[in-house]
């Protein structure tokens, strides 16, 4: 996931409850926007890259039993996703790891 999203959290700034803007590294919360003040919180680089590298060790590590529960549960619909996975993850992968380069 790399992308925006909004939700309403009290801001540690301004105390108020309002929408705050998110913005995520892959699945890391890489920064946070207030829209009531304008606050920012940014992750540190390092941390936000260390993190990441973690994450995404883990995913891989993780991903054959992910693959195998799925075939177990669904194995029709598993084995006709897994062309289009296969061929999408290579550029899902490069769009995180810039977003976190970005950074």
């Amino acid at each position: 996931m790399d992308g925006r999203e909004t939700a309403v959290l009290q801001c540690d700034h301004c105390g108020v409850e309002a929408d705050h803007v998110l913005q995520y590294a892959g699945r890391l919360l890489a920064s946070t926007e207030c829209s009531n003040c304008g606050f920012t919180w940014h992750r540190g680089e390092a941390d936000l890259r260390e993190e990441y590298v973690k994450d995404l060790l883990s995913r891989v590590w993780t991903k054959p039993a992910r693959w195998q529960r799925r075939l177990r549960r669904r194995p029709v619909s598993t084995l006709l996703e897994l062309p289009a996975a296969i061929a999408t993850q290579p550029l899902k992968f490069v769009r995180e790891f810039v977003a976190v380069l970005r950074r």
